[in-house]
């Protein structure tokens, strides 16, 4: 097939050799990758590579002869027992196509995973939120799982001399940054997200006063930038004092006269109307401004 990407079994041996402690499961994996599914035609070219390594590594020291031995043994062992029936991958060769999946999948994710890079009031950087990050992750999760197992295809060419920036490496370029996503960033905030919701518990309930199609648009903007989870109880970077000055803007534009009772059931905070806003960070409260008009702002000048 034109355009395949794929390692190769001198390229492997090289690899084994310095790292001798890979597991059987993950050798398994490659070699099955590398015959393309213990092909006959492939498993007598892999041989053949193997035999040429270990003919150019007869100059290695005589203890180093023994490692030689044991990296052949072990992969040629791999080879004579064949398929075992239990590892049935979605691919077994990547291709040009699949490098420019990854490409626009990590383009896509990583904003979303790690958020925009952004000029503001309160400085630049990256700005992620809690709903871009559950939907990054949500969209990675399968890509990762259907190309999970060429991570160690991405070491091999790692470490080739010279391949960092070369032509080698740059082809794995992507599969290396969506691997790295995942792992580094949205597989613990899955995990993590995911105990939260089981500590949070059922949905939560909205008072009569916010189960309207207005007030649910109305917390639905709390909801897009994060601060809010779709049950509507509050991310814990929804602090007291933005909290506060939410539940006022919001009731200013909802019309709700017991404002502080409405939102004290929401979230289950009984001291909310206790809490002083002036206290929290102003670029904090302007970012809760934001999310309302200029008249409601005006209604309500907080002190």
């Amino acid at each position: 097939m034109d355009g395949e990407i794929r390692v190769f079994g001198y390229e492997l041996m090289n690899y084994l050799y310095c790292n001798p402690f890979i597991s059987d499961e993950d050798l398994y994996k490659c070699v099955y990758r590398l015959t393309d599914r213990f092909c006959e035609l492939d498993i007598a070219i892999l041989t053949s590579e193997i035999d040429e390594w270990a003919l150019d590594s007869m100059h290695e020291p005589y203890v180093k002869f023994h490692l030689v031995q044991d990296v052949c043994n072990r992969v040629k062992a791999l080879i004579s027992a064949g398929d075992n029936g239990t590892y049935r991958p979605l691919l077994t060769i990547l291709t040009e196509k699949d490098m420019n999946d990854l490409r626009v999948v990590y383009d896509c994710c990583s904003i979303l995973i790690e958020g925009e890079y952004t000029f503001g009031e309160s400085g630049e950087g990256l700005n992620p939120t809690i709903k871009g990050k559950e939907k990054g992750a949500t969209l990675l999760k399968p890509i990762y799982e259907k190309y999970k197992d060429f991570s160690l295809e991405v070491k091999i060419e790692a470490c080739l001399p010279n391949s960092i920036g070369k032509q080698g490496y740059r082809r794995l370029f992507y599969l290396d940054k969506v691997l790295e996503l995942w792992e580094k960033d949205a597989e613990p905030f899955i995990r993590l997200f995911s105990q939260t919701n089981k500590i949070k518990g059922n949905k939560t309930s909205l008072p009569k006063e916010l189960d309207t199609s207005k007030a649910k648009e109305v917390l639905g903007r709390a909801i897009n930038v994060g601060l809010m989870y779709e049950d509507y109880s509050y991310s814990p970077q929804f602090i007291k004092g933005q909290r506060k000055r939410f539940a006022e803007l919001a009731s200013q534009e909802l019309g709700i006269k017991k404002k502080w009772k409405v939102f004290q059931e929401l979230w289950g905070d009984n001291r909310l109307a206790q809490v002083k806003i002036y206290e929290t960070d102003p670029d904090k409260i302007k970012f809760i401004d934001r999310l309302f008009s200029k008249d409601i702002i005006e209604r309500c000048k907080y002190k």
